[in-house]
């Protein structure tokens, strides 16, 4: 279908670059494939750089005009030597998702010939080396030469100390301590792991104080000391390492700071190579017993070192990269969410992607099948507890947190855990059923000790939803509703009930899909956030709106009275935020009194 666009770009851009480039020539099938990928057409664009032996390469991958055009440098030159160069000699001008138009493939291909004429004139003038540190994550893993990633849930900062490692079948997890790392490991594999497997190992964390470049990178014990030669902290910390004879797996996490933020990489340490005839270079050569520490670090200073990527998953860089200045509040932040059904899981699991250190979900019930269509647990885990089945889910998807389920009833919750409810810094109720709220908003008023409370619910069809917060006992939710928990000046409006029946005893259910809720959902987390960021000071209340032609879809309109009361919604998609204050005839805070 689109063949002949692409066969017209190319021919575009071959007519082009023959009348710009004198002497410029067709690839060959076999100069196309010394680059490694597929290239549908490719040119020689001589006289374009300051070296006589080198020359660009034009390169069209398959599907041009779509996929950006690539230039790579012929004599293909070994990776590392350059900064910005790949496999197979292509240069790294721009990244694949960056923009290009398709509609003016000469523009995009000038503008790659440019780039990549001013990066390898750089390079060959000894120019633009600092990019090796500024990109030193991308640099080290294209050196590293082990396949066991390292995971680090280590603080990403100086000075150079010891950490605890735990040494997996396909990976090595770091943490600062045992506490930390277990809790991950349990998180990550669940109940399977074992006590018995839990055995953790010191290692250095070397923080260096220069980042490396490639010609840095240590090929050897020798060469790993020399990096940290002018610390001794550091210096101590990898002899200690190496004297260790139990530490049968030597790694070393290294870390530094770059312009563009920190990076991790990590070496192996192997053993010394034995010379013919000699045995173990650690324990013979003429010593009864184990040689001198002197004769020892000698000895290992030619000993291979092989590299190993670092997959950092400490708080700060997966709740944002190191740029989400809310990350180190809300991993000292808790919350306590009653009920965590089809509004309930998802707050839960936004709560959860943003950072929050510590969940516990409380809800008694089973998941049923009719509820995965609006759930966060999906046909694996009907018929069992959606507190516990939701907390593993969360658990393995982000180990660092910690994550638990009650599954009880809130108030057994509340008996046999009185403490959870006070120490906590936000209670988050999404039940969604009056009887249980009515009882909980008592209690609450009941004992000024419980933490500040936020309720979340759905208008019928999800055409409006709200999230309210009490950050004290001034007012209650009884004081925005009737003795029968609707809301005394709701958004919407509707003729009949708005419930619909299933052929089962008591089974009626509200008819609305997963999209519409998603509004109500993404309104109570975002609440609950600034709540537990400290951006919330009063009680608050927040509105999601609708928008106007869902609602009349499903039959309903605006509420005059809320239009009265407060603005006119008009096409709706929209929040609104509003003071809550306490009614001086509300029955649940005259009873309190």
């Amino acid at each position: 279908m689109l063949d002949k666009q692409r066969l017209t770009a190319t021919a575009i851009v071959e007519a082009e670059v023959i009348s710009r480039f004198q002497g410029a020539r067709p690839l060959t099938d076999r100069e196309l494939a010394a680059h490694g990928k597929q290239f549908a057409a490719g040119w020689q664009l001589p006289g374009l750089l300051s070296s006589g032996k080198h020359q660009l390469h034009l390169l069209l991958p398959e599907g041009f005009p779509f996929p950006r055009p690539r230039v790579a440098v012929n004599p293909v030159e070994p990776v590392l030597k350059w900064p910005h160069l790949e496999e197979g000699g292509l240069l790294c001008i721009a990244s694949d998702e960056a923009p290009h138009s398709p509609e003016n493939p000469i523009a995009s291909v000038v503008h790659a010939i440019d780039r990549a004429q001013t990066l390898v004139n750089d390079c060959l003038e000894g120019r633009g080396f600092e990019h090796f540190e500024d990109e030193f994550v991308s640099y080290w893993n294209r050196w590293a030469k082990t396949e066991q990633p390292v995971r680090s849930l280590c603080h990403p900062d100086g000075p150079s100390r010891l950490v605890r490692a735990w040494f997996g079948k396909s990976f090595t997890v770091v943490a600062e301590d045992d506490a930390i790392l277990r809790a991950w490991l349990k998180g990550f594999f669940g109940e399977k792991m074992e006590r018995d497997n839990f055995t953790p190992r010191e290692i250095p964390f070397i923080w260096l104080e220069k980042v490396p470049r490639p010609a840095d990178y240590p090929g050897t014990v020798g060469a790993l000391l020399r990096l940290v030669q002018s610390d001794d902290r550091s210096k101590a910390l990898l002899e200690g390492l190496l004297l260790d004879q139990a530490a049968s797996n030597k790694t070393v996490l290294l870390g530094c700071r770059t312009r563009h933020g920190v990076g991790l990489g990590a070496v192996r340490i192997l053993k010394p190579q034995a010379t013919r005839g000699r045995g173990d270079p650690l324990i013979k050569g003429g010593f009864r017993g184990t040689p001198p520490k002197s004769i020892l670090l000698a000895r290992y200073s030619a000993a291979p070192v092989v590299g190993a990527n670092v997959i950092r998953c400490d708080p700060s860089w997966v709740h944002g990269r190191d740029h989400n200045p809310a990350v180190g509040v809300l991993s000292t932040k808790s919350a306590v969410i009653l009920g965590v059904g089809s509004v309930g899981s998802s707050v839960a699991t936004l709560l959860a992607k943003s950072g929050v250190g510590k969940i516990t979900l409380v809800d008694p019930q089973l998941l049923a099948s009719e509820n995965t269509g609006r759930h966060e647990l999906g046909a694996n885990s009907v018929e069992r507890g959606k507190a516990a089945q939701l907390a593993t889910s969360l658990r393995q998807r982000f180990p660092h947190l910690a994550i638990e389920a009650e599954g009880k009833s809130w108030q057994e919750f509340a008996r046999i855990k009185p403490e959870q409810l006070t120490s906590v810094d936000l209670i988050i109720s999404t039940m969604g059923a009056w009887s249980q709220e009515s009882e909980l908003n008592a209690a609450v008023l009941k004992l000024p000790s419980f933490a500040p409370i936020l309720y979340g619910w759905t208008e019928p069809h999800a055409a409006a939803g709200h999230a309210v917060v009490f950050m004290d006992r001034t007012a209650c939710l009884r004081c925005l509703t009737d003795d029968l928990g609707e809301l005394r000046t709701p958004v919407t409006s509707w003729s009949g009930d708005t419930t619909k029946q299933i052929p089962a005893c008591g089974g009626s259910f509200q008819p609305y899909g997963a999209v519409e809720l998603e509004h109500t959902i993404a309104l109570i987390a975002e609440l609950a956030l600034d709540v537990l960021a400290g951006e919330v000071h009063a009680s608050t209340h927040r509105v999601w709106i609708g928008r106007c032609h869902v609602l009349q879809r499903a039959g309903g309109h605006w509420n005059p009275g809320w239009v009265k009361a407060n603005l006119d919604p008009g096409d709706g998609g929209r929040v609104v935020e509003l003071s809550v204050s306490g009614d001086p005839h509300c029955p649940a805070c005259r009873a309190k009194a």
